[in-house]
């Protein structure tokens, strides 16, 4: 992990990646501060605003408060967001992210298999 990116924003690019691959909503940055919004546009465009901030180097970093509220959105335990001791552990940070994308894997191949199948009948 570099310097100058943090763990918030590691897993945040991490989960909307493998949302990506997945097929599943939030994939974006937009799409994530439009779920945190629930339907308001005015709240869409602050949270926006304010995940483009968090996922910047340097200061200002999510708040614990926010810090749930994108894990909610995320649909993550929001302990997976906390910047407590990722460096301490960087085994366990890079063990998590290959889960994350393998369960993402997984399922996408799920899906394909299965809309094969359903195209065979």
């Amino acid at each position: 992990m570099s310097a100058v990116t943090t763990h918030f924003e590691h897993v945040v690019r991490s989960k909307l990646i493998a949302n990506k691959l997945a097929g599943v909503k939030p994939d974006s940055i937009r799409g994530l501060a439009r779920e945190m919004a629930k339907g308001d546009p005015a709240k869409a465009q602050t949270f926006k605003r304010s995940l483009f901030k968090w996922m910047a180097p340097g200061e200002p970093s999510p708040s614990a408060a926010s810090r749930a509220l994108v894990a909610d959105a995320l649909k993550v335990d929001p302990n997976e967001l906390a910047d407590d001791d990722e460096e301490s552990d960087p085994v366990s940070f890079a063990a998590a992210l290959q889960v994350m994308f393998d369960r993402a894997v997984d399922a996408a191949v799920d899906r394909r298999i299965a809309s094969l199948k359903g195209s065979l009948k």
